[in-house]
C-alpha cells in the first residue's frame, strides 16, 4: 500500500543523534549530519513502489520494461548468441574490447549521424570522463545553471582553470558570459583556446528543452574560429524526442554543430549505460585518458546486448507510437489543467505554478517531464499516494531555494484515464489549498499520512476535519461582517 510506504518516509525523518550515545563518535557524527535533512524532511532511503500503482515517477518513458517487447528481443538476442562470454574480461584496454562492443558502437554512432561512438557503464561516468579529461588547463567551461549533477563531479577534477554558469535557458546571459570569456584574453579571438559548452537538450527536474538553435548561433558568432565546443546531454531526449527517438539534437538537424553529445540508457531505452557520440579525436583521447574507460571493466555481453535490441525497436519504428502517445498525454494534461476552475486562483496566490504548461499549445515539441512547482509539496504527494497515484518531491539543493516541486514523468503505459485522475486528485488538492490560504492554517500533512494508514474511514475523517475548520472559518468572517454593519460607530471629531 502507498500509504505504507509514505508513512514509512515519515518515520525515517525523526532525529536519531540523541540516541547514539556510547557509539563511536565515527557514527555520531554521520547520524548529526543525517539529522540535518531529517529536520527539513529530506532524509531519503530506498524505497519500493507497490504494486497496482499509477506510475507518475519512474525513467521507463517508453514502457519498454513493462510490456515485454524488449524483453522478448534480449532473450532472441541470447538465443542468438549462444556461445557469449557472461564477462567482458577486464577494461577495453585489455581484454574487455570484442567485435559485439565495437560493431554496436558503430551502429549507434550511423544511428545519430555522429563520427563515432564510446559507450560507458553510465551517463554519471561519462559526464565525469568527459569534463574531467578534455579541457586542459587553459580551456573555459560555461555551463548552463541547471546542468547535471555528474557534469559537477566531472567539473571538480578538470584541469580547466576557469568555470562558470549563465542563467538557464538565458540566452542574453549566456552572449552575456561568452563575451566576458572572450574579451579575457586575446587568444580566444585568434581561435587558440577553447571554450567548451555544458548544456542538456531536455532539462530533467524543469522539463524544458533548450534553445539549442539559438545557443549555437551566439556562440558561432562571438567564436567565429571554431572555438566554442558544445558538449551536450540528451539523456532525457533518448528514445523520446525526434524521429525514431533519436533526440533533440537529430530532431533539429544540428548534428554537425554539436561536437560531443551523450545518450544514456537507463531511462527511455530500459537499459543500462551510455554512449558518447563524438569525433574520432576525442574518442581516442577518452580511451588514453579517461578512467572511467581505462580503470573498470569493460560492460557484459546481456549489458550490450540491451543496448542493441533498444536500438533495433527504434529503427523498425516499434517505438514510434509510443512516442506519439507520450506526447498525447501531456498535452491532454495541460489542456485539462488550464480548464480547471481551480487553477487560475492557485496560480495568482502561488500555490501551484507548472512553467512548462504556459504555451504549450504552441511547442513543436514537449518533453514527458512536468515540474509541480509548489510550496507545500508534501501535502500534494501525500494526496497523491492516498490514491495510490506515485511521483516524488525534489527540494533543496537537487532544485533552488524556494522551487521545491513535485516531478511528473509521463509514460507510455500511462492512460488517459490516469492523466484524469491526476487532474481530479490536483484539483482537490489545489482547493484544499486555497482553503489553507483563506484560514491561514497548513494543512496537516503528517496527521493525513497517520489517520490514511489507520484506514480509509480515519482518512475521511481527517479530511472531514479541515472541511469543518474552513466552515468555522467563513462562518465566524460572516459574523464580523455583519457586526461591523449593525454596531454604531464612533462618530469621527475633526481637531482644528
Amino acid at each position: 500500500m502507498v500509504v505504507d510506504m509514505l508513512q514509512s518516509w515519515y518515520a525515517g525523518q525523526k532525529l536519531k543523534a540523541d540516541q547514539m550515545e556510547g557509539q563511536p563518535h565515527f557514527y555520531q557524527m554521520l547520524e548529526a549530519t543525517l539529522d540535518g535533512r531529517r529536520r527539513k524532511k529530506a532524509m531519503v532511503s530506498l524505497r519500493e513502489r507497490p504494486a497496482g500503482t499509477v506510475d507518475f515517477a519512474s525513467n521507463d518513458f517508453l514502457g519498454l520494461s513493462m510490456d515485454g517487447i524488449l524483453r522478448e528481443r534480449f532473450l532472441q538476442e541470447l538465443e542468438n548468441n549462444k556461445g557469449f562470454t557472461l564477462g567482458s574480461g577486464g577494461s577495453r584496454l585489455l581484454d574487455g574490447s570484442n567485435p559485439y562492443i565495437n560493431q554496436l558502437e558503430k551502429r549507434i554512432a550511423a544511428f545519430h549521424k555522429a563520427e563515432s561512438a564510446l559507450i560507458f557503464n553510465s551517463g554519471y561516468e561519462a559526464n565525469i570522463a568527459i569534463f574531467g579529461s578534455l579541457p586542459s588547463p587553459t580551456d573555459v567551461i560555461i555551463y548552463d545553471e541547471f546542468i547535471h549533477a555528474s557534469v559537477h563531479v566531472g567539473m571538480k577534477v578538470t584541469r580547466a582553470a576557469t568555470k562558470m554558469s549563465f542563467l538557464h535557458n538565458n540566452l542574453d546571459d549566456f552572449r552575456r558570459v561568452l563575451t566576458r570569456v572572450r574579451e579575457s584574453d586575446p587568444v580566444f579571438k585568434l581561435g587558440l583556446r577553447t571554450v567548451l559548452i555544458a548544456v542538456e537538450t531536455v532539462y530533467s527536474m524543469d522539463g524544458d528543452i533548450a534553445p539549442l538553435r539559438e545557443l549555437s548561433d551566439i556562440a558561432t558568432e562571438i567564436f567565429p574560429r571554431g572555438n566554442a565546443i558544445f558538449v551536450v546531454d540528451e539523456a532525457q531526449a533518448t528514445g523520446v524526442i525526434g524521429e525514431k527517438g533519436a533526440g533533440y539534437i537529430s530532431a533539429t538537424g544540428l548534428e554537425s554543430k554539436m561536437a560531443i553529445r551523450l545518450h544514456t540508457y537507463g531511462k527511455g531505452l530500459s537499459s543500462n549505460g551510455a554512449a558518447v557520440l563524438c569525433p574520432d579525436t576525442v574518442r581516442d583521447y577518452l580511451i588514453n585518458y579517461a578512467p572511467g574507460i581505462i580503470y573498470t571493466t569493460s560492460p557484459s555481453f546481456p549489458f550490450l546486448a540491451a543496448i542493441k535490441c533498444a536500438y533495433d525497436l527504434l529503427e523498425d519504428g516499434s517505438t514510434a507510437p509510443l512516442q506519439a502517445k507520450i506526447e498525447a498525454l501531456v498535452r491532454r494534461f495541460y489542456s485539462k489543467l488550464h480548464a480547471l476552475p481551480s487553477w487560475p486562483a492557485s496560480k495568482a496566490a502561488g500555490i501551484l505554478s507548472v512553467p512548462t504548461g504556459e504555451d504549450f499549445e504552441s511547442q513543436t515539441y514537449l518533453s514527458q517531464i512536468v515540474p509541480l512547482i509548489a510550496p507545500d509539496t508534501m501535502s500534494l504527494v501525500a494526496l497523491m499516494h492516498f490514491m495510490d497515484y506515485v511521483a516524488w518531491p525534489h527540494q533543496y539543493p537537487v532544485v533552488p531555494r524556494g522551487k521545491q516541486r513535485v516531478r511528473l514523468r509521463f509514460h507510455a503505459h500511462n492512460t488517459e484515464a490516469q492523466v484524469d485522475g491526476l487532474i481530479e486528485i490536483l484539483d482537490q488538492w489545489m482547493k484544499v489549498q486555497l482553503m489553507a490560504v483563506e484560514c491561514n492554517e497548513p494543512v496537516d500533512v503528517e496527521g493525513l499520512v497517520t489517520a490514511a494508514s489507520a484506514g480509509p474511514k480515519e482518512l475521511q475523517k481527517a479530511l472531514a476535519d479541515i472541511l469543518r475548520k474552513v466552515e468555522m472559518h467563513h462562518t465566524k468572517m460572516a459574523m464580523v461582517e455583519v457586526n461591523e454593519v449593525l454596531v454604531p460607530q464612533e462618530p469621527q471629531v475633526v481637531m482644528s
